[in-house]
């Protein structure tokens, strides 16, 4: 399995997708999504409904922060489909999200 730059073994695929079915990924992005019902992305523009959960740091990259309420922000699709295509191109998208619990709700 390859490393991660932190010296940690990166999840395959495989691996990725047995984590998003989990019952440990599924109870944690339904409690940030009731916690958080508006979507908390602060380039948001519309602030629909929450309907994702988008990890920060990409878990394929950071498969330890998976569960992490700091590397996780409940987005609306709108927004989570624009910053997954960015990550897919390869930029940046972690900055986006500094200070995205400090907005008011």
């Amino acid at each position: 399995m390859p490393m991660s730059p932190k010296g940690r073994q990166k999840p395959t695929p495989a691996r990725q997708r047995q984590f998003y079915s989990s019952h440990q990924w599924t109870r944690h992005s339904k409690r940030m999504r009731q916690e958080f019902p508006i979507c908390m992305a602060p380039f948001c523009k519309h602030r629909g409904l929450s309907t994702s959960v988008h990890h920060i740091i990409p878990y394929l990259l950071r498969p330890d922060l998976g569960l992490s309420d700091d590397n996780t922000c409940p987005v609306c699709e709108a927004c989570h489909h624009y910053v997954e295509g960015l990550t897919k191109r390869g930029q940046p998208t972690a900055h986006m999200f500094a200070g995205w619990r400090e907005q008011e709700r």
